[in-house]
């Protein structure tokens, strides 16, 4: 690099910052997607036909939308801190207890178990 370029933009800096978390956690249990469909806190709902179903939804108090599949899996993204994407899914995570599926289908057992943690 020519002196004068560095002159005019000044010294390069090696500051960084985070500005997106994602984060991922399972329930531990399987979720009723039809019932979280008629919560006042679903964001967003794909149609019954794939058969990956899954929802977004804004629990009371979580500053990030989290996505919920069938199986128990919850995703998180865009949070600032780590922290936060962890205060977010266990928000998620009281706040689905109501609507876990207590006898989750054959083929949901089958192909989408429950990882124990």
């Amino acid at each position: 690099m020519s002196d004068k370029r560095q002159k005019k933009n000044g010294p390069m800096t090696t500051k960084f910052k985070v500005v997106n978390v994602v984060a991922t956690q399972n329930a531990g249990f399987h979720i009723d997607v039809d019932r979280v469909h008629d919560s006042e806190f679903l964001l967003y709902d794909t149609e019954d036909t794939q058969p990956n179903r899954y929802v977004a939804i804004r629990p009371p108090a979580a500053t990030h939308q989290i996505t919920i599949f069938h199986n128990g899996n919850m995703i998180t993204v865009g949070n600032k801190s780590v922290a936060e994407a962890r205060r977010n899914l266990e928000l998620a995570k009281r706040f689905l207890k109501k609507f876990q599926n207590k006898q989750p289908s054959a083929f949901a057992m089958s192909k989408y178990p429950v990882k124990k943690a």
